[in-house]
């Protein structure tokens, strides 16, 4: 594995340069994990440059594809808070987990309330799914009592996946003091982390992180 160059010079290894040189997806994991500020220093270009190559890149990604009831018929749903343009200011990020694939398909952010939950629910289709979720009580007026299935035993697998999120996002982090500035970046973050655990985020970026370092 090609280790990074600690100067602005291209160092080579057995005779090849990096910009010819494959990285692993340990290493590209390495450089996408830097925060923003970092990642600046690194390739010596500003905080913004980096924020909008993010955002632009992040923007062109497919969005999740809601499956169909014969695909996934068991959804367990949850929130997650987070705070935007400060701590007074707490957004929710409702979560539709699919316990088979082990993988979150779809998510909105809003409020905690029903009416949110019912345009969640809209987008995600009620009809011949089941679902598992938490005691709140608007789940228990938007679903049928008959596909729902409610305790916090139940949804300790996208428990799991909140945590998973708050550990590779940095802006997620519970005891963190960045906020995010805008719900958009919230939700291209959340696209990317999809992508990222789900797709084949690695491969796409790679030969642009190379033609950078290059």
């Amino acid at each position: 594995m090609h280790r990074l160059p600690k100067s602005n010079e291209c160092s080579d290894t057995k005779g090849q340069k990096c910009g010819s040189k494959i990285f692993s997806n340990r290493a590209l994991f390495d450089v996408c994990r830097k925060f923003q500020g970092g990642i600046g220093r690194f390739l010596k270009v500003s905080d913004v440059a980096v924020y909008k190559w993010i955002k632009k890149y992040a923007e062109s990604l497919e969005r999740p594809k809601i499956p169909m009831p014969s695909e996934t018929v068991t959804i367990v749903l949850d929130e997650m808070w987070h705070f935007v343009n400060g701590k007074p200011n707490k957004v929710w990020i409702w979560k539709a987990y699919d316990p088979v694939k082990k993988q979150t398909f779809a998510w909105k952010i809003g409020k905690r309330n029903k009416e949110t939950l019912k345009e969640f629910l809209a987008e995600i289709g009620v009809e011949e799914r089941d679902f598992v979720t938490d005691d709140y009580e608007a789940y228990h007026q938007l679903i049928p009592e008959a596909r729902l299935r409610t305790g916090k035993d139940l949804t300790y697998p996208i428990g799991q996946d909140n945590s998973n999120t708050r550990h590779y996002v940095g802006r997620f982090k519970r005891r963190a003091k960045t906020t995010s500035r805008c719900i958009k970046m919230v939700d291209l973050s959340l696209l990317i982390l999809y992508h990222f655990q789900h797709g084949n985020l690695l491969e796409s970026m790679q030969s642009n992180i190379l033609q950078l370092l290059s």
